[in-house]
């Protein structure tokens, strides 16, 4: 499939603003964070469902996104925790926090739920969720012909995923993943019917009422994906904000031009790479009580991702796949 570069400098873009959603100063700035939030991580799974290919069979995608969803997961996760394990000496405390974080995958502490008190496998959620919604997607594209079905499946899917994990938390992101799988089937189906360029070719006026009716979704605080949390009876609203929002944001990503500002990368590694530091992030606040500044942080988690994300890059072209 051909490269769209104002897609890949929508990806980048995002990016930038996945580090800043992670550092405390979004907190300093006014609706920061709820900005970021309100389309950020629903426009990776937009972008992933529209170059998503299906397979001819199932176990032809299962092997495919072994290989790039979960083969880095696990090895990022391996990595990280050796890492803590010999800077903190806390061997058996360390392995066993991160099999459960493993195990898990994503959403923070939820109340309510059980086994909502298991910490998270931090940004690293989006490898399994990608998975699960990628496998699922494939499934029923294979096995059910119905178009009307299909909504009616994934619309299904995604309710009961954001109902459940109120209640009780499954493993491996396996809500997270039935969240994402919506906005998979959007992706694809978009491409599918060759509507990207069509969908901004349309009226001026029809264009800037989309983006005002983006705002009440940052307004009430956004999405959190990592914890399929819509702001409960407000979801018609911030679900509805992560399609204008992600729609406004490509758009602006579009008119700066791509072919005059090309901004290019490899999202994985650097995606990798920041949800890497993010555990010495969070572990730091447990183990190492270090006190860093803003600034600090900021320059850690932007230059260390740029920095990182070569040797995932190379670990991930280099590492033998693994075939069923």
């Amino acid at each position: 499939m051909v490269r769209i570069n104002y897609l890949d400098n929508a990806k980048f873009a995002a990016i930038i603003l996945m580090i800043l959603g992670h550092c405390s100063i979004k907190n300093e700035i006014p609706y920061c964070g709820a900005f970021i939030y309100s389309f950020h991580m629903p426009l990776f799974f937009l972008i992933s469902g529209y170059f998503l290919k299906v397979t001819t069979d199932i176990k032809s995608g299962l092997v495919k996104y072994l290989n790039t969803c979960v083969r880095p997961y696990l090895g990022t996760m391996v990595i990280s925790c050796c890492i803590l394990m010999l800077c903190t000496g806390i061997w058996g405390g360390v392995f066993l926090d991160f099999l459960k974080r493993a195990f898990f995958g994503a959403a923070w502490f939820i109340d309510t739920a059980k086994f909502g008190d298991v910490p998270s496998a931090g940004a690293l959620w989006f490898l399994l969720a990608l998975f699960w919604a990628s496998i699922s997607y494939i499934i029923i594209i294979l096995k059910v012909k119905s178009f009307l079905t299909r909504i009616v499946i994934v619309t299904l899917l995604f309710i009961l995923s954001v109902v459940t994990i109120k209640y009780i938390r499954l493993p491996f992101s396996l809500q997270q993943g039935g969240c994402a799988l919506l906005y998979v089937a959007i992706g694809h189906y978009i491409n599918e019917k060759d509507l990207l360029e069509r969908i901004y070719s349309i009226p001026l006026l029809l264009r800037i009422a989309i983006f005002v009716s983006w705002l009440p979704a940052i307004y009430f605080g956004g999405v959190s994906m990592g914890e399929c949390n819509y702001m409960g009876k407000l979801l018609p609203v911030t679900l509805w904000g992560t399609l204008a929002g992600t729609y406004c944001f490509v758009g602006l990503i579009k008119w700066i031009g791509d072919k005059k500002y090309p901004m290019t990368t490899n999202t994985l590694s650097i995606m990798l790479a920041q949800a890497f530091l993010q555990f010495f992030q969070y572990y730091n606040e447990d183990y190492f009580h270090i006190s860093i500044s803003y600034t600090t942080e900021l320059i850690i988690l932007f230059a260390g991702s740029f920095l990182l994300s070569f040797p995932f890059k190379f670990a991930l072209e280099k590492i033998p796949k693994v075939y069923l």
